[in-house]
């Protein structure tokens, strides 16, 4: 029995090789379907879980286990694809900055200063004599030309002019449509009328004495001509001072000009406008406000 159990392996092991082939051919059929059936159930577990899912993208609670499936090296290189990515939307977003947006101030706010004294006439005929009243004869008149904080003379009111007559005569334009504080519009009439008011010695100006030899006239709505009896080369710079308008100051006498209303409630184009004062008891001026201009022509 274990004579012919010995022979049978014997002929196993002698026909080892030519059997060997087909063994192999029966290996590959194997592992063919052991694959293909591995497709078809890898394909079903995809068709249950797309059938489950509403979304083939990841939601926030799937992707916090997506640690679980990386070794070491891909966590690795996929923090360092975050951190990439986040300083280069970084970088792009900083660039973008700088090329399309533009910082302005902020409207409003409130801006309080201590001063020496009060107000009393806040005119451009008288402010020049105070420095609380000029203060704030700069915030709510304007005037042709005014001074930067570098000091620089620049143009406020006037728009163009031009100087004749070997620079005798200064003819200058307004801005058109600059608005008074009370809506009315700001004409050459205005400018006519105040300079002749700093000219009257009747209403003793202390800017009279700077535009001796010098006179004003309407050229149109808008424009008027300066004539001087001598040439100035520094002419414009004497055309600092506020322009008052007519309709309110034309009915007011001068013995009054230095009492009237006008004096603490102005009116004017500037970029701040009265907006309240408040006394104490005895009638002594204790706060006086303003408020931006809406209307402002700068």
């Amino acid at each position: 029995m274990d004579l012919s159990l010995q022979k049978l392996k014997l002929f196993f092991k002698e026909k080892k090789k030519l059997f060997s082939p087909f063994f192999v051919w029966l290996n590959k059929i194997g592992l063919l379907k052991n694959s293909a059936q591995a497709n078809s159930h890898l394909n079903t577990d995809k068709h249950l879980v797309y059938s489950l899912a509403h979304s083939k993208i990841p939601r926030k609670n799937q992707l916090k286990h997506v640690a679980r499936f990386l070794n070491p090296k891909e966590k690795v290189f996929l923090k360092i694809a975050i951190l990439t990515l986040l300083l280069s939307l970084s970088y792009l977003g900083y660039g973008f900055y700088q090329k399309h947006l533009i910082q302005v101030p902020k409207a409003g706010g409130t801006y309080i200063e201590g001063v020496v004294g009060y107000p009393q006439t806040i005119n451009p005929l008288y402010s020049s004599s105070r420095d609380v009243d000029a203060d704030l004869s700069r915030l709510i008149y304007s005037s042709l030309f005014n001074y930067d904080q570098d000091g620089r003379l620049l143009p406020d009111l006037a728009d163009s002019w031009r100087i004749e007559n070997d620079n005798k005569d200064y003819i200058i334009t307004l801005k058109d449509g600059v608005k008074w504080h009370n809506g009315g519009i700001l004409r050459s009439d205005d400018l006519v009328f105040t300079f002749n008011l700093i000219k009257a010695p009747e209403f003793r100006s202390p800017l009279r004495f700077v535009f001796e030899g010098a006179t004003i006239s309407k050229v149109d709505d808008l424009t008027v001509k300066f004539s001087l009896s001598e040439p100035y080369a520094d002419f414009f710079s004497l055309l600092a001072f506020g322009i008052m308008p007519q309709n309110a100051w034309e009915s007011i006498i001068p013995e009054a000009a230095a009492l009237s209303e006008l004096n603490l409630k102005p009116i004017g184009t500037g970029p701040y406008m009265f907006a309240a004062l408040i006394k104490n008891k005895g009638g002594e001026l204790k706060e006086y406000h303003l408020i931006a201009n809406p209307d402002y022509y700068g």
